[in-house]
This record gives structure tokens, sequence and C-alpha cells, in this order.
């Protein structure tokens, strides 16, 4: 059998389907941190705050249901061949802050960052 459809909506007919209680990545978000942040694309994400030097909080646009959904993050720099990490300094069910290291273990902001996450929204 197949399924063909064009549009999935809401039961308002209007509205696009809310993703709950699924596998489906619920927010991600692609953004520059080196002159401060900036989105360059993200979904279901309200806004990204610079905390300081290597650490950077993303705000949700809906809450989570606790702070135990799944983060997975990347950060570095385009044509540059620095060693980084990221790490995870604060995660709530509102926000996740992320941090990245070069390889002496200190703060650098990084030109290009992204994050996806996966979890039950409340």
């Amino acid at each position: 059998s197949d399924i063909r459809v064009d549009t999935i909506s809401a039961a308002d007919g209007t509205s696009p389907v809310t993703l709950t209680k699924q596998s489906a990545a619920k927010a991600w978000v692609y953004y520059y941190n080196q002159l401060g942040p900036a989105i360059m694309d993200s979904s279901g994400i309200s806004s990204i705050t610079d905390i300081g030097v290597g650490t950077s909080q993303v705000d949700f646009t809906s809450s989570f249901t606790s702070d135990t959904y799944s983060a997975t993050g990347l950060a570095g720099f385009s044509g540059a061949s620095t060693a980084f990490c990221t790490d995870i300094a604060i995660r709530v069910s509102t926000s996740f802050q992320m941090g990245t290291r070069n390889v002496s273990n200190t703060g650098i902001d990084c030109n290009r960052n992204s994050v996806t996450f996966h979890g039950d929204l409340a």
C-alpha cells in the first residue's frame, strides 16, 4: 500500500503537525559565533546568547519534558585544521549551553556550530 499526500496538517487544516513522542529531531540550529552568535538556519530555536568565550546558550521555542533530551553538537572553523572539542555546560528543559574548547582545553569561539536535539516536548 502507498500513502501519497501533498501536505500533512493539524486537525484545524492549516497548522503544521506538532511532533511529540516521536524520534524525529525536535530542534536543530546552525550558527556562527566568532563575532557574537548569529543563527544561520534553525528549527525549534528561539535565540542564541553568547555566555562567554567558547560558550553559547541555545534557547528552545518549546520546552522539553525534562533535561534528559539528547544533544549532538559539532563545532569548528571553515578551511582550518585547528582541533577542538565540544562539551555541555548546562542542560535544562528550556535551553542548552554548548562549550567549544581547543586541544589545550581553552574556550574558543568557532565560526561554524551545529546542534541537533532529540527528546519529548512538554
